[in-house]
């Protein structure tokens, strides 16, 4: 059997790889341009500008080290410099909570912080406007589909069953 019939291949037109496909494409065409307008613009790379957004969509713009960790999916190593970077900017503002505890930290957004932010967001939109324009409509559901699928996948083990879907479910994703 060649590869273009295996059973055992997903085709590329299966749902499932085109979603992944297209995530990677996109993220391929934009992260390298997102990076570098951020950069030469505001000094923040991407990875600093989504860690940032986060904190300032805290709520009251306070969230700990690993609230961000998790939002992020990525280690509180990875985060602990994200946020060393982000601090030298003055644009969060890290402090203990727990007394002699240095693992009890809190991470609260600058007024420049909130300030780099909104001027950072306007720059992420300029570029990616026009790429999501076509999308019309469809673009704040499928916005909150794709973080709806991110939160159960980083739910997964090898080998474990998928948790619920929330958008199955009737919850809010």
């Amino acid at each position: 059997m060649s590869p273009r019939t295996a059973p055992d291949r997903p085709a590329l037109e299966s749902p499932e790889v085109r979603v992944l496909v297209g995530c990677w494409e996109i993220w391929q065409a934009l992260a390298g341009a997102g990076d570098e307008a951020l950069r030469t613009a505001h000094g923040l790379n991407l990875r600093e500008f989504i860690a940032l957004s986060h904190v300032q969509g805290s709520g009251d713009g306070v969230c700990s080290p690993a609230e961000l960790a998790a939002a992020l999916g990525v280690p509180r190593y990875e985060v602990s410099r994200t946020l060393g970077r982000l601090e030298a900017l003055g644009a969060v503002r890290r402090t203990r909570t727990g007394g002699t505890d240095a693992r009890q930290v809190r991470v609260e957004l600058t007024p420049h912080g909130a300030q780099l932010w909104e001027a950072a967001l306007g720059t992420v939109q300029a570029l990616v406007r026009p790429v999501l324009a076509p999308l019309g409509d469809a673009l704040p559901g499928l916005g909150n589909a794709l973080h709806a699928a991110a939160r159960l996948a980083r739910q997964l083990t090898p080998g474990s069953t998928p948790p619920p879907n929330p958008l199955t479910q009737g919850h809010p994703p």
